[in-house]
Order: C-alpha cells, then structure tokens, then sequence
C-alpha cells in the first residue's frame, strides 16, 4: 500500500506500459519464490515483493491502456479493466481449493505461471509508447498537494474508499457468515465446496454490477446512480446480518443480492476520478485515490469481527446470571425435568453464539443438583 502512490505517481513521468511490465515480472518472481521457501523470513520477503509488485501493476495498468482515450469510451475501458481484478479475485478461491487438494506450494506456481503470463500478454499488447506523454515540464515528485487541491477527486477519493470498505468486508467475511449459518440450521450440510463456490459467485457478481453501475453513471449522472448505490448497500448490508436465523437457500439468495448491490461502486467511481484528474496530475491523482481507497482494508477484519465478539462476550455474561438464577430458584419434583432441558437450551444456544455455558452447571460435588436443591428435594419428598 505504501509503494502505490510513488509507483503510479511515476507514470506522470515515465511509460506506464514499462513500470507495468517490470512490476508484473516481479509478481511471477515472487509467487515462484513462495513456492520454493521453506522457512518464514525468505516468504515474508517474497510476500512483500509480491504487494510491491501490485502496486506497480493495477493503476499503472489502468493508465497504460486508456492512454490515448477519452470520454465514454475511457471510462468503458476503465470499468472493463477494474471488473478484471473482480474476476482474479473470484478465481482465487477456487485457486486456493487447488491449494488445498494438491498442496500449498501448487497454488503458488500455477499463481506464478499465471503472471509470467500477464507479462508476455502486456508485452505483445500493450502499445509501445504512451500516447498521452507530452514535452510539458513534469511535476515533482510525490507531489500530491494538487490532489486535495481538486475537489471533485476528493469527493471521489472519499467515496472509493467507503465502497471498498463495504466490498472488501463483504468478500472477507462472507465464508465465514455462511458457515456460521450451515452450522446453525440442522440439516443443512456445510460442504466446503459449497460454501466457497457461493463466496466465488458473491465476488463475481462485482463484474456485472461494476458494469451496470458505470453504464448507468454514463446514461444518468454519475452523482446519482453512486449516491442510490450508496444508500442501497447501507439499508441492505446493515439488515443482512439478522438473516442467521432464516432457511439456509434465502441467506444463500440474499448474499447473492446484497453481493451485487454493494460492488455496484467501483468502475463508475474510477471511470471519474480518470476524468475529473488533471492530465499533468493524473498519476499522483490516481495514486492517491488507490492508496486511501485500499488502505482501508487490513481494518476490515477487526472491524467486522469485532462486533461478532462483543455479542459472543454479552450472551455469555447475560446468559451465565439467569442460568444460575434458574438454577438457585428451581426446586421440588420438577427440577429433574426442567434442569436437563435448560442445561440441552443452554449449550445449544452457547455452541451458537460462541458462549461458554458449561461452568453454570458445573457443581462443586457433583454432576448433579447442588447441595441446597438436594435438600430442597428430600424435604418436599418428606
């Protein structure tokens, strides 16, 4: 993330086709490395290479092939080329099944045969010079007090960043809510391959609502179709949480929906942060734009996760004072009967929302009733 913005600021000053190419093969030395490590250090090197390597690759990619392009026909270009990542993505899941069926190394290398295949792709494809270079005197280096300088990027820089906050949190913790719901519905099996394959689905819908989201941008005003998608992903994500507990197809149909709503915000938004950016600035521009929009992912996962915590922490101690209230007031014939079920409706309701509830019925002499309900029991018998 911290190679971003001098990486695609440089393209303000050098072909963008040449920082891509080098970047690219360093990404496919990089997965070939990983492949042949057998210690930690050596990979974490490799894995910082390989971020180093995206970070040359995306934006200057972006820049590489809309050079020379203009109006609807870049920002069509421009959605094409972000829906791309949306598909690599996708396929990552799946490529991490092959990881786990033929081992780690192996995805590695087919990651590694993949990118070596990027490179000999861009190079045959990717037009020699940069048609949009000029001779005006280039702008300093990491330089990106224009930026904020311009208003219009700002608002877009602000508004990528609050759709890949929402996206990105979709994608990451999708497998695990969906699991989560398998586990909790009986008879409902919680195949792997299932689950991935909705993830993968989930993520390829950003394809077609990267798409559809631009070509409305195009017809209506990019304003309101980014402000309607906006409101939408916030009512349905904000209500997509409560839907644990209905049949297992409707929160698989309603992933798919929500999946497709909230992704509907990024080619429309990077088809305008290209127009809106000064020609001399548009490197730093879209440097900037990447590095917030994306820096805002590793927070992702605390942040989603934080909220299953708190509420796995408040149904343990709310939970743990009324089983032991039940289990202090209950008394006589009936507290053979009620106690086994209300222990059963404890672990259950424990094993779902990640409660301990086993020490509430844990007794000091025994497994059975405490003394003081021992007693109880043998006086009303009396």
């Amino acid at each position: 993330m911290l190679a971003v913005v001098p990486l695609v600021s440089l393209t303000d000053r050098q072909p963008a086709r040449r920082i891509y190419l080098i970047s690219s093969a360093f990404s496919a030395l990089s997965c070939f490395g990983i492949a042949l490590c057998d210690s930690l250090l050596p990979a974490l090197g490799f894995r910082a290479v390989a971020g180093i390597a995206l970070a040359g690759m995306y934006m200057p990619g972006l820049q590489a092939i809309t050079h020379g392009a203009d109006g609807t026909v870049r920002a069509r270009i421009a959605a094409f080329y972000s829906s791309s990542f949306t598909i690599g993505a996708s396929l990552s899941f799946l490529l991490g099944r092959v990881g786990t069926l033929l081992g780690w190394r192996s995805a590695f290398v087919v990651a590694g045969i993949l990118s070596t295949a990027g490179v000999v792709i861009a190079w045959a494809a990717l037009p020699r010079a940069d048609p949009g270079m000029t001779n005006e005197p280039t702008p300093p280096m990491l330089d990106i007090r224009p930026v904020f300088g311009n208003r219009d990027a700002v608002v877009l820089i602000v508004g990528y960043a609050a759709a890949i906050w929402g996206s990105i949190g979709l994608r990451q913790w999708i497998v695990v809510f969906l699991t989560f719901c398998a586990a909790g519905q009986a008879g409902v099996p919680a195949q792997a391959w299932i689950i991935l394959a909705a993830g993968a689905l989930i993520n390829f819908l950003g394809v077609p609502a990267g798409l559809l989201g631009n070509e409305l941008s195009i017809r209506y005003g990019l304003r309101n179709i980014a402000a309607l998608v906006f409101l939408l992903s916030a009512l349905t994500g904000g209500l997509f949480g409560f839907t644990a507990t209905l049949p297992y197809i409707a929160v698989l149909s309603l992933a798919v929906a929500i999946g497709f709503i909230v992704q509907g915000n990024f080619s429309n938004l990077t088809s305008g942060v290209l127009a809106v950016a000064a020609p001399r600035h548009r490197g730093a521009t879209i440097g900037v734009y990447s590095c917030i929009g994306f820096g805002g992912v590793p927070r992702n996962r605390p942040i989603w996760g934080y909220p299953r915590s708190l509420r796995r922490n408040i149904a343990a101690s709310c939970l743990d004072p009324q089983l032991r209230h039940l289990r202090t007031r209950m008394c006589g014939r009936r507290c053979r009967d009620v106690l086994p079920i209300a222990r059963r409706l404890a672990t259950a309701v424990g094993s779902r929302l990640g409660a301990e509830t086993t020490p509430v019925f844990s007794c000091r002499h025994g497994s059975g009733p405490g003394p003081r309900l021992q007693e109880q029991h043998r006086g009303e018998r009396g």
